[in-house]
């Protein structure tokens, strides 16, 4: 990384927002490997955000050696609300860096010495690191996220790619990024926060979105130092399918984001996008289940009515 001056020697404050939803055991794991990390140079403090009321955390589970805040909520208020929970106690606290990390993701050691660096880069305001599978390291989940705007979906290029048979560079600008995000403080107080109207999936995208079109570069460091096990939060641990509950929030969430962006978007391509390229695609090959391909069906419905009419129903 000849490329990019050393950070200098100030202590860095890192708040570390992790949403707590789903199985324990994942949640733990993900905090063992955060108090794995030894990085010179930094204090970070982990905001732990318990959005499962049917599967509570308690102070006396939390024997890591690391700074826990449990920020317990009354009931789920959805990714993007309980990540506005642990964010805003971040910004409050002062911290230098954000790192928005899902629960069911396990960090290597040097994740912080890699990804600091690249904030010297001009307008860098998001880091994310190459994620890979848990199960299959080998295999990239994602190292960069494309938004089609023709047709208004997403694309990762590199999905299910192996590592070692994948020329990449060492930093690709992306659209948007997921599951491990390192973020320079001021984006949020330029954007604020995720949309919390979209509960589950598309508000990271829709997040970026806004980042991007406040002048900020989202980039992707092209080094394997997050390992996801995908989708364990919401039951089909380790594929890239969809349960009936996210099935329901993937199709209407887009309707939201075409509306409320409408400007950015051509509405009639952006329409035959969501019909004819994301309907038969997600019910063709990433949902296993009629109930899921009901539920897909339902939110494609519910999208279309906010559409109409600007109304959540």
């Amino acid at each position: 990384m000849s490329v990019i001056e050393s950070m200098n020697e100030k202590i860095k404050d890192i708040g570390i927002v992790v949403v707590h939803f789903g199985n324990k055991e994942d949640t733990f794991e993900c905090l063992m490997s955060l108090s794995l990390l030894s990085e010179e140079k930094v204090r970070f403090i982990v905001y732990l955000v318990d959005n499962d009321p049917q599967n509570r955390i308690s102070t006396k589970e939390l024997s890591f050696k690391i700074h826990i805040t449990l920020l317990t909520q009354e009931k789920n208020l959805g990714y993007g609300g309980g990540v506005n929970i642990g964010v805003r106690q971040a910004l409050k606290d002062r911290c230098d860096y954000i790192l928005l990390l899902n629960n069911d993701v396990v960090v290597r050691k040097e994740l912080f010495k890699e990804l600091l660096p690249y904030f010297n880069e001009k307008n860098v305001g998001i880091v994310s690191p190459m994620i890979v599978y848990y199960d299959n390291p080998r295999i990239i989940w994602c190292t960069s996220g494309h938004l089609n705007k023709r047709f208004l979906f997403a694309r990762y290029p590199f999905m299910n790619k192996s590592i070692h048979e994948t020329s990449l560079p060492d930093v690709i600008e992306s659209d948007f990024g997921a599951a491990c995000l390192l973020i320079d403080p001021e984006v949020f107080r330029k954007i604020g926060y995720l949309d919390e109207r979209y509960f589950i999936n598309v508000e990271d995208i829709e997040w970026c979105f806004r980042a991007k079109k406040a002048g900020f570069r989202l980039i992707y460091a092209t080094h394997p130092l997050a390992l996801h096990k995908v989708s364990a939060n919401v039951g089909i641990k380790g594929t890239n399918l969809l349960t009936p509950l996210s099935a329901y929030f993937y199709a209407r969430n887009f309707f939201i984001f075409m509306r409320d962006h409408r400007d950015s978007f051509n509405l009639f391509t952006a329409i035959i996008g969501q019909t004819f390229i994301r309907l038969p695609f997600y019910t063709l090959f990433r949902i296993r289940t009629f109930q899921a391909i009901r539920e897909y069906i339902r939110g494609y419905i519910y999208g279309w009515l906010y559409l109409l009419t600007g109304k959540l129903l």
